[in-house]
């Protein structure tokens, strides 16, 4: 799948030539250029986040599905609360240009 933001020329047996070796745009991640009988597109990557968890915790410890606690929308039901702690890292390295 080639995104619209590709220019709108037809390649004939696109995908000839595959290269993936230098990073054109100064981003940290390697580009790919495809190349194609009439002319060749080049692909920046996008950058790749890895998410790692740690620290998870419930509060109650056991859920008890019998002892609706807590009610919502006039319905009684089962609430918990919950604390996630994690950790975003780039795959470039580079530090998110937003607080996520």
């Amino acid at each position: 799948r080639i995104s619209a933001s590709a220019p709108d020329v037809h390649f004939n047996y696109f995908g000839q030539s595959i290269d993936g070796q230098m990073d054109l745009n100064d981003d940290g991640l390697v580009d790919i250029t495809v190349g194609a009988l009439g002319g060749a597109a080049l692909f920046w990557s996008r950058d790749i986040a890895q998410v790692r968890i740690t620290r998870l915790k419930f509060q109650p410890n056991k859920i008890n599905m019998q002892n609706k606690n807590c009610v919502i929308d006039e319905k009684p039901t089962v609430c918990i609360t919950a604390e996630l702690c994690f950790n975003v890292s780039l795959k470039s390295g580079k530090q998110p240009s937003q607080p996520i």
